[in-house]
């Protein structure tokens, strides 16, 4: 083994650090959203307004989310270890998934805006036509939505076996990724917390009262599905620096590479996986964490090697992105 770059305290000190900014972070949210909210008062405007709420109200909403996760503790403490937790997690995923679906086909959502250009544009590249390239156009400005796009497009050839429209399909994808993104979420929970089962119920009760989880999932853009696999990749992150098996190294590059697809700015997520993975390199320089890395770049890099490839040669010489 060689010799360590970093004191042994090191990593003890970044996540400390870590976890005092994030503190930082969620009292500041935690009182902005407790005081006021952001309201649209119109469906077709983007202009936001700033709004108090009620302080009684919130509080009492939050005491009583509080008693009832205490209560919930409390009631099966002596029951807690026998639990089969896996199995609820996976019960719980269905449940999500489930929900988002009925959301989607109740709501009758349909693409607005930006949804709505890249449905078009979408339709339009499967017909031939790649006018939307051009410099000055949508696409051709906003080359960052060729990778949802390009989704879109498989959607659009799928869709007519089943009787949809391209964007309701990927409605129906969304709903199903965001169960699947629930279920990753509660395996980070299990790998970071080894096992607190109290920690892994309280994830399950919270992620399951989070109402914009459902709504989001009737949003035609990558939202719902890059955060699913940005979770995934997350998990497969965390087993993969625990044991580099082959299944976590494909799940890492599959999970990395359709988040960045779905949404580029999911990089960031990215970004910090490699921090990480800088601190453990030069704690433990081994070979394994070397591999988890190039995975991760290369997951990182494949989705605009494949929107270079499906869209590059389409592209005039004077349309640039943003």
């Amino acid at each position: 083994m060689k010799k360590s770059l970093l004191s042994p305290r090191a990593e003890a000190v970044c996540t400390r650090l870590f976890l005092l900014l994030f503190l930082a972070l969620s009292v500041l949210l935690f009182c902005s959203s407790f005081t006021s909210s952001w309201v649209h008062h119109a469906w077709n405007e983007e202009a936001v307004f700033l709004e108090k709420d009620s302080w009684a109200a919130n509080l009492a909403l939050l005491l009583l989310g509080l008693a009832f996760l205490a209560g919930s503790l409390r009631l099966l403490r002596h029951r807690i270890a026998q639990l089969p937790m896996n199995r609820l997690a996976l019960a719980a995923s269905v449940l999500v998934a489930c929900i988002c679906v009925v959301w989607v086909r109740v709501s009758h959502t349909v693409p607005q805006a930006d949804q709505n250009m890249i449905t078009v544009y979408a339709g339009m590249f499967n017909d031939g036509n790649f006018e939307g390239l051009r410099r000055g156009e949508y696409v051709g400005i906003h080359q960052q939505q060729l990778g949802i796009i390009t989704v879109l497009r498989l959607c659009g050839g799928i869709a007519p076996f089943f009787h949809l429209e391209s964007w309701q399909l990927f409605q129906l994808f969304s709903a199903v990724a965001t169960g699947f993104g629930f279920y990753a979420g509660y395996r980070i929970v299990a790998c970071i917390t080894h096992g607190w089962r109290e920690a892994e119920l309280v994830y399950l009760w919270i992620a399951l009262f989070c109402v914009p989880l459902y709504f989001y999932a009737s949003f035609v853009y990558g939202e719902s599905s890059s955060t699913a696999f940005a979770l995934f990749a997350g998990w497969m992150f965390l087993e993969s620096l625990q044991a580099p098996r082959p299944q976590y190294l494909i799940g890492l590059f599959g999970g990395c590479a359709l988040a960045v697809l779905l949404r580029t700015n999911t990089v960031i997520i990215l970004i910090a996986f490699a921090i990480v993975l800088v601190f453990k390199l030069l704690q433990q320089p081994v070979r394994a964490h070397l591999i988890v890395g190039l995975v991760l770049l290369l997951g990182a890099l494949s989705p605009t090697l494949l929107t270079g490839a499906l869209y590059g040669p389409q592209i005039p010489e004077d349309s640039h992105t943003m």
